[in-house]
């Protein structure tokens, strides 16, 4: 059965602030019109009215001021109680700001912005609370040390539609999974304090929290269609407490409250609702200030709320769902006409769609009706859908207007209905949406079909197919792979099954080049692409659904579901001797009642990759999980299963931070000695070495040394050696025995160059004394090993590092090419941030972001990669429901304190094989990893990088026999990363077809100029 169904994909916003001026809005003004002050708008602190100058239009101005705030303010005549309502403003700073915000709504709903010097269109939705007496309309700014400008602005009734799964309906923050509800409000963003579930409020609202006075209240409702509520808990996060008790009460029905809990300190609060509240098809939580009093005198109240989380159990199991609040707003409606939203679709990310409305017509229409939908593309595409709409005189009809989206980005529709006949239409409404790339059906092509079972398409590798996706338009007669000699290149076969098929057997041919030549099928393996089930979306670009992740192997015979796409991931490992050209074979799948074979072909380029990358990286691999989850206790067991992850690394071009982990330098002091010595044994460890660094090709490793200091939570500890304090003569005495023995022993082994030193991780400001402290020491007694720092080049840390790794979003190129020049290294890490618009590990982000990271590790000629962990797959910090994470069914990594979380998939590129299978888990696991996607996707990533460095040695070596040769020239040109793949670390292509596009540039390049090197 299929338990994962994706609801919402879209970010639906109303027309900006380029149409003001349509039918419906509540107030609008453009200032460009105006000559003078408009009489309505009262100035709040210092600005003036400025008129059109150059560029700029006339505007409202507020002046510069670091230290307090400032607006202009209007009534809102007409404005509604409980009533949503969208704000679209133009605004502009006259310089860049160093600080401060803009901020425009009324003053009981308030949302603050960041602006530049450049004019830039705002807006946000909200909903008005009981009392609207005192509302006025705010433009302003607090803090901010230029002068602010606002061209123009539109406050528009809107209605709030919300999608829908089944029998329920979710709007945006509210999330099922199971037998589990969510409901996360106040997290900032266009969507104001506007929720399915509030149902009254008096509190204030400001940006992404509530702001309670003396009086005030807020209520949320929780329902889900009429499904029982077993038991549900609250957390709340008070800040701003000036006094005063917030009191949270709950009912069922809204009229008689129990009380819950009574807060008064900032912080985090979470707590258990009473069972005596359950089980009930609705659930009210209300939050309100109670006013305490000293003596006679009652106390001032006041306190802020920014966070509001309602979890419930439910009596019913549901499909993961994440709800999404989309707002239409109506630019005609005759009078006598009446529109009621129930659904607008998901705009692509079903096979087929429909937007549905229930409408009544004026009086005196006709029965006959036209309903069209225009949605129009950012990048100029136009579609338009009609279906004819037939209502009884005196009554209404319920409008079913199907249509189809395959284009992935942002796009604007318009809805309209007209009599047949007529070409003014009696109602309108607009508004915008955006279809994620993960649900675009623009990339693939259809292969065929299996008669009476389903169809048959392929696609490249650097796209997650989303398990609902329509098929695509294009047709091709086989899946088209290229690569070079010892390069392992992949596709995805993907299969869509409109009824079981029950067991599918799956097989892969040998290859074979028109002149006899073979890739063994043995060099072809095929892998399910399986789902994991997110829940709470990384950051804005993700959201909860099934998102494709784990490769699971394939052992004959394969478990496709129906109704959904079912990928394949298909790997060819191409030989190192394999000759130049085209290599034909075929994937055959048969069923009980079916059978097709699907054609492969691989083209292999006429040059070879090296033996090993020389792109130097390190990647954490925990010993620890590993053997927790593979439950590793029998003699040997830990060693063997070591060994297939570390095959696993060098198979993908990756370097783990150690690979001798497991059988570390020992030291001890010789006892037979009456003066301080130091023993050292390098048996297992030159053992190890000798399998890892040089028969693997391992060309980066981690030096552990012990006697450095470390930090933690009560401080700083300046370490010891062997019992001796640092500070001490001992500990001198031994640390230098102890560094001229392991400096001259990785030397001679040839170990050293391939070596660094990783001791302090993520220093602050406040740690760089101590960091430079032990870097000295380090220095001091190691003077040849590399010291390594995963911070930003800082002026302070210059004497004290040889390799930098800022983290992407902290890299100054710059810097970095400055140190590079002095001969250090600069690599680069990502991790649980920096989020969108960088590129991450995340699993809900777009499939290319890894890959691009090395595209961009070129660009900017850093020397190498870092990550801090595969194996995350438990936290002491995960859900208490669950004794030990599992990876499969829980993909958020949890930060290791404070309960905080860091993201779906950071530091966890490997997944433990034998915990798919509930039967398996307890088992004791004798292989490798299950691999991930986004690990593929990163050595595919380390294979362009590979591209580039290839010509670019051909380019050197050629440069000294073929000046101003033309093919040069042009192949210089290609080592450049095109603006229009990566133009910046934050904008870069989602198109992994460019990346294709010149990746083939470069092989062809590769193979003339080796050509060329030849004569």
């Amino acid at each position: 059965m299929n338990r994962f169904v994706r609801v919402a994909c879209i970010s639906l916003s109303f027309l900006l602030v380029s149409s003001l001026g349509f039918c419906g809005d509540l107030l609008s003004e453009d200032f460009a019109r105006n000559s003078a002050v408009p009489p309505e708008w009262k100035l709040s602190g210092t600005g003036s009215w400025r008129p059109a100058s150059g560029p700029n239009p006339a505007h409202l101005e507020l002046d510069p001021d670091s230290n307090d705030i400032a607006s202009w303010t209007r009534a809102v005549p007409d404005l509604k109680p409980r009533a949503t309502y969208a704000m679209a403003f133009r605004v502009r700073c006259a310089a860049k700001p160093s600080k401060g915000v803009v901020f425009a709504g009324l003053q009981s709903h308030t949302m603050d912005f960041g602006a530049d010097d450049s004019w830039a269109d705002k807006w946000f939705a909200f909903t008005t609370g009981d009392d609207i007496s005192q509302a006025r309309l705010r433009l302003g700014r607090w803090q901010v040390p230029t002068a602010v400008q606002f061209a123009s602005y539109r406050l528009t009734p809107v209605t709030p539609v919300y999608l829908t799964s089944g029998s329920l309906v979710l709007g945006e923050g509210e999330t099922v999974s199971g037998h589990r509800y969510i409901y996360e409000g106040m997290k900032g963003g266009e969507h104001g304090n506007c929720a399915r579930t509030l149902a009254s409020h008096t509190a204030s609202f400001n940006s992404d929290r509530w702001t309670f006075q003396a009086g005030n209240e807020v209520v949320y409702c929780h329902e889900l269609g009429g499904t029982s509520q077993t038991s549900g808990t609250v957390s709340l996060l008070l800040s701003n407490y000036e006094g005063g008790v917030c009191v949270v009460s709950v009912s069922g029905d809204g009229q008689e409250w129990n009380e819950v809990a009574r807060l008064s300190t900032n912080g985090p609060h979470a707590f258990e609702l009473p069972s005596g509240a359950f089980p009930s098809p609705r659930v009210y939580v209300r939050l309100r200030v109670e006013t305490t009093s000293r003596g006679a005198e009652p106390e001032k109240s006041g306190f802020h709320v920014s966070k509001y989380r309602y979890e419930s159990v439910l009596d019913k199991s549901f499909p993961v769902a994440e709800g999404m609040t989309n707002y239409v707003a109506v630019t005609k409606q005759d009078d006598g006409t009446v529109a009621t939203w129930r659904s607008l679709g998901s705009f692509g990310r079903r096979n087929s769609d429909s937007l549905q409305l229930q409408f009544t017509p004026k009086p005196g229409s006709g029965e006959r009706f036209i309903a069209e939908l225009v949605l129009s593309h950012e990048g100029g595409t136009t579609q338009s859908f009609r279906v004819p709409v037939n209502v009884l005189k005196g009554s209404s009809a319920s409008v079913v207007l199907p249509y189809k989206w395959t284009q992935s980005g942002k796009l604007s529709f318009k809805f309209s209905i007209r009599e047949q006949g007529q070409s003014v239409s009696q109602y309108e409404a607009r508004g915008k949406a955006r279809l994620p790339d993960y649900y675009a059906a623009s990339f693939g092509a259809r292969l065929g079909s299996i008669k009476g079972f389903g169809e048959v398409w392929w696609c490249g590798s650097t796209y997650k197919v989303s398990p609902h996706r329509a098929s695509p338009d294009l047709e091709d007669s086989a899946i088209r792979m290229s690569g070079a000699g010892r390069e392992r290149v992949h596709a995805q076969l993907v299969l869509n099954f409109s009824t079981n098929p029950g067991d599918v057997k799956i097989v892969a041919s040998d290859l074979q080049s028109p002149t006899g030549d073979k890739v063994e099928a043995g060099s072809v393996r095929l892998r399910e692409v399986a789902y994991v089930p997110v829940e709470t979306p990384t950051d804005s670009i993700g959201f909860a659904g099934e998102w494709p992740d784990p490769l699971l192997s394939i052992d004959g015979f394969w478990k496709p579901q129906a109704g959904r796409n079912n990928p394949v991931w298909i790997t060819v490992a191409i030989p190192p001797d394999a000759k130049a050209g085209d290599y034909s074979g075929k994937i055959t799948l048969s069923g009980s009642a079916w059978n097709v074979e699907v054609p492969l072909v691989v083209h292999v380029w006429d040059f070879q990759l090296s033996a090993t990358t020389e792109l130097r990286s390190g990647l954490g691999c925990s010993a620890n999980q590993i053997r927790r989850y593979q439950n590793l206790t029998s003699p040997g067991a830990m060693a063997k299963v070591w060994d297939a992850y570390m095959k696993n690394f060098a198979e993908h071009r990756l370097n783990p931070y150690n690979p001798m982990k497991l059988a570390p330098v020992t030291t001890n002091l010789d006892s037979s000695r009456t003066s301080l010595t130091v023993n050292m044994n390098f048996d297992a460890f030159d053992a190890a070495a000798v399998r890892y660094l040089d028969g693997l090709g391992f060309i980066a490793f981690t030096i552990p040394v012990e006697g450095l200091g470390s930090c933690s939570y009560s401080g700083y500890s300046q370490g010891q050696f062997l019992g001796k304090s640092a500070g001490t003569p001992d500990y001198d005495t031994l640390m230098r025995q102890y560094g001229q023995q392991y400096q001259q022993h990785l030397e001679e082994r040839g170990w050293l160059k391939k070596g660094y030193v990783y001791w302090f991780d993520e220093p602050t400001t406040e740690d760089y004394e101590f960091v430079n402290e032990g870097m000295a020491r380090l220095k001091t007694y190691f003077p040849k090993f590399k010291r390594m720092l995963t911070e930003e080049i800082q002026t302070s840390l210059l004497d004290s590092v040889e390799l930098w790794c800022p983290l992407i979003s902290n890299y100054s190129e710059e810097a970095a090419k400055a140190r590079q020049a002095k001969g250090e290294e600069v690599w680069w890490y990502i991790c649980c941030v920096p989020h969108e618009p960088f590129v991450g590990e995340f699993i809900d982000h777009p499939a290319i972001e890894p890959r691009m990271w090395l595209w961009q590790t070129w660009k900017y000629g850093v020397d190498g990669i870092l990550i801090w962990e595969t194996c995350w797959w438990n936290s002491t910090a995960r859900p208490a429901e669950q004794a030990v994470q599992n990876p499969y069914e829980d993909p958020m990594s949890y930060a290791s304190q404070a309960g905080n979380l860091w993201g779906n998939g950071d530091g966890r590129f490997f997944y433990p094989a034998n915990w798919r299978d509930p039967a398996s888990r307890g088992q004791e696991y004798l292989g490798g990893p299950v691999d991930s996607l986004r690990w593929e996707l990163l050595s595919i990533g380390v294979q362009d990088w590979e591209y580039f460095h290839m010509l670019d040695k051909l380019i050197r070596k050629l440069e000294k026999t073929e000046p101003g040769s033309l093919r040069l020239q042009q192949a210089i040109e290609l080592l450049k990363v095109p603006d229009n793949i990566s133009q910046s670390l934050k904008d870069y292509t989602k198109n992994p077809e460019l990346l294709e596009i010149h990746r083939e540039k470069l092989a062809r390049a590769i193979e003339s100029l080796a050509g060329l090197a030849k004569r």
